[in-house]
């Protein structure tokens, strides 16, 4: 079965790490058909084992050990990942330049209060909803005084986060599907 796994914040600053010494984590943690997408930590692997929240905690261990920093990972099965797509509230918007979709990763569901708060927080410029342990944000980047980061999500959704670009969210769902 395969599996996606969302690290966050790595290669910026100082807390690199190559894609290929990556995917070698996960090929000595027993993974197998190991592929990355981008720099910005994008795993797609395949594994009999189902619990993601285990296949996080471990992944995240391993690449502490071996990097010594802490990465926070989220990993969703392809099924998941594919149903991001039937789920996005955001299907009638026309996507350009100017107007982006992002799908934040959560490593939990927050709380309702929370969620509710973080959706209470949207603007004329930018859109939330949380469905799960996912948030679409829709953006328009012409508004220069946005707040959105992975720091404001965590902070408003008391949990940890990464953000990917529609996109990413989309070719992922490629690479899941693929053999």
């Amino acid at each position: 079965m395969s599996f996606v796994a969302l690290l966050r914040a790595i290669n910026v600053g100082k807390r690199q790490i190559k894609m290929d010494a990556l995917r070698g984590m996960f090929e000595d943690m027993g993974y197998s058909n190991v592929r990355s997408y981008i720099q910005s930590g994008n795993v797609v692997f395949d594994t009999r084992a189902r619990n993601t929240d285990k296949m996080a905690a471990r992944i995240s261990e391993h690449i502490e050990s071996e990097v010594g920093f802490d990465v926070a990972v989220m990993v969703r099965t392809g099924e998941e990942i594919a149903s991001i797509v039937e789920h996005n509230p955001f299907k009638h918007v026309e996507l350009s330049k100017d107007i982006i979709l992002y799908v934040s990763f959560l490593s939990e569901e927050p709380s309702v209060a929370a969620a509710a708060a973080f959706v209470d927080a949207s603007t004329e410029y930018e859109k939330y909803v949380v469905d799960g342990p996912e948030a679409y944000i829709l953006r328009d980047r012409r508004n220069k005084e946005s707040p959105f980061s992975n720091n404001y999500l965590e902070k408003m959704l008391g949990v940890r986060a990464t953000n990917r670009n529609w996109n990413t969210v989309n070719k992922l769902i490629g690479m899941s599907k693929a053999k």
